[in-house]
């Protein structure tokens, strides 16, 4: 430059500081484990940082920090905190971390299987140590393995969803909830509490006890009970496998229906189901050494049973429903009744109440109507009553269709005879007696004369010699029967 020989130019040397970039942690990598009981992350992933000099080799330190999942049960979408984070890489030293924490997201997946161990020593499926130091419960494990030992699934476990729980030697549930999506089959059942649940099936094979708790097993319910009876009842529906007891009753409650599938045998003992809903009887049927009970009698419309396989007692038959019986297969005990409040019971053809000598045969609807025919009684007369109903005699007194008849007559042939409709004309049918197929439909009618109507007897046969005095007998007393059933009648309208 023209005046550069006007100066000279010197330099004092001086420190110059350059400081630290600061960075900041944007996002922190996806991490996922499969279920360990645990929420710790177990190697930190590669986070993406703010404001890094493109180039500059940064990372996190190995072996500094720490990350946790928000908690411990598999799932999807998880939040994974993190802290105590620190720089790493070959230009760490140029930078600072403006916070040592950051966030990201995670999964953990379910553990497809694991084997108690009973390390524990105290049988709770609520103590890690008997699962090798993991805790089973929510959806965290899918295949349980109890290697052949009996457990108690207890409060403190919560609620526990598995796919499939195998090679059980006992199983008690205390509370909680235990949900199976498979069969489950295990030697003895006990159930003092909680919830049994699940899409599969239960069977037990030895030895059943409830005495609380629900099960809600949407599968069949097998038991076989080796010793004593086995009573229960149960806070929803129950569809009952194969039951049976060796030597022992059989005692079902359910607040919901009972539905049968396979045989239920109460063997040395009494039957006995009571539903607040439906009774379906499968094709399996029931027996029972001694006496068998069917009740539905909660006041639901619901509230029916319905015989499509047989029942078979030693001692007497009982069923009630309140709104209705529908009888589409044989009965067969020393007595058999009938019973309900306000629907009608209906009897198929092919279907065969039968008795011993000696025993007894009633149907009784409160309102509504018996339909039935000649060929479904056998061994004793039936006894047919209907009581109220817009037809009944004296508009609520019994129309006992027994009277006048002879037991046993039953047995081959259904009459409609003098005696029984009392000066009621017998050349035809009252209305509504027969349908198009010829079923002969018990039903009250206007008749009321005598409150005999529609007796079930066999055909009346002329007297033999020397038997006229028997008869003139036995029609004088028909004719007392006569007028005291009108004077009822009358006392009753």
């Amino acid at each position: 430059l023209a005046a550069s020989g006007n100066y000279s130019l010197s330099y004092t040397p001086n420190n110059v500081s350059i400081g630290q970039r600061s960075l900041t942690v944007t996002t922190m990598g996806a991490v996922t484990k499969v279920y360990d009981g645990n929420t710790g992350v177990a190697v930190l992933p590669a986070p993406t940082f703010g404001n890094v000099v493109n180039g500059d080799d940064v990372n996190l330190a190995l072996g500094a920090g720490s990350g946790s999942y928000d908690t411990r049960h598999a799932g999807n979408g998880k939040t994974v905190s993190y802290s105590a984070l620190m720089l790493g890489g070959s230009a760490a030293g140029n930078y600072s971390l403006s916070s040592s924490t950051a966030s990201g997201s995670g999964s953990i997946t379910s553990l497809a299987s694991i084997t108690w161990t009973g390390a524990g020593g105290d049988g709770n499926w609520s103590n890690p140590s008997n699962w090798g130091g993991i805790l089973v419960d929510g959806g965290n494990v899918l295949n349980v393995n109890l290697a052949g030992n009996s457990v108690t699934y207890d409060a403190a476990n919560g609620s526990t969803s598995l796919n499939a729980l195998s090679n059980v030697g006992g199983l008690s549930m205390a509370g909680g909830t235990l949900g199976v999506g498979g069969a489950l089959s295990t030697p003895t059942y006990v159930q003092t509490g909680g919830l049994l649940d699940g899409t599969g099936s239960l069977t037990v094979t030895q030895s059943f006890s409830k005495s609380g708790g629900t099960l809600g097993m949407a599968g069949l319910l097998s038991i076989t009970q080796n010793s004593g009876n086995l009573v229960f009842s149960n806070a929803a529906a129950l569809t009952l496998g194969a039951v049976s007891t060796v030597s022992g009753d059989i005692d079902i409650t359910a607040t919901g229906g009972i539905t049968t599938t396979v045989p239920v045998a109460a063997n040395g003992g009494v039957l006995k189901l009571t539903a607040l809903s439906p009774i379906n009887v499968g094709s399996g049927g029931l027996s029972a050494t001694g006496n068998m009970t069917l009740s539905a009698m909660t006041p639901n419309p619901s509230s029916i049973i319905q015989l499509d396989g047989a029942l078979a007692a030693g001692g007497s038959v009982i069923l009630e429903a309140y709104a209705g019986i529908i009888q589409n297969a044989n009965i067969s005990g020393q007595n058999i009744d009938l019973t309900t409040t306000t629907g009608n019971i209906a009897v198929a053809g092919t279907a065969l109440s039968s008795v011993p000598t000696g025993g007894s045969i009633n149907y009784s609807v409160l309102a509504g109507t018996i339909t039935s025919i000649p060929a479904n009684f056998a061994g004793a007369t039936p006894t047919l009553i209907q009581l109220g109903g817009s037809g009944a005699v004296g508009g609520g007194a019994a129309v006992d269709e027994n009277t006048g008849t002879v037991v046993n007559e039953i047995n081959s042939a259904v009459t409609r005879t003098d005696d029984a409709l009392g000066d009621t004309p017998t050349d035809s049918p009252p209305p509504g007696a027969e349908d198009s197929s010829g079923q002969i439909r018990l039903v009250s009618t206007s008749q009321t004369t005598g409150g005999e109507e529609g007796t079930f007897g066999g055909s009346e046969d002329k007297p033999a010699a020397g038997e006229e005095n028997d008869g003139k007998k036995a029609d004088d007393s028909k004719d007392e029967r006569r007028a005291a059933s009108k004077k009822s009648a009358q006392c009753n309208t």
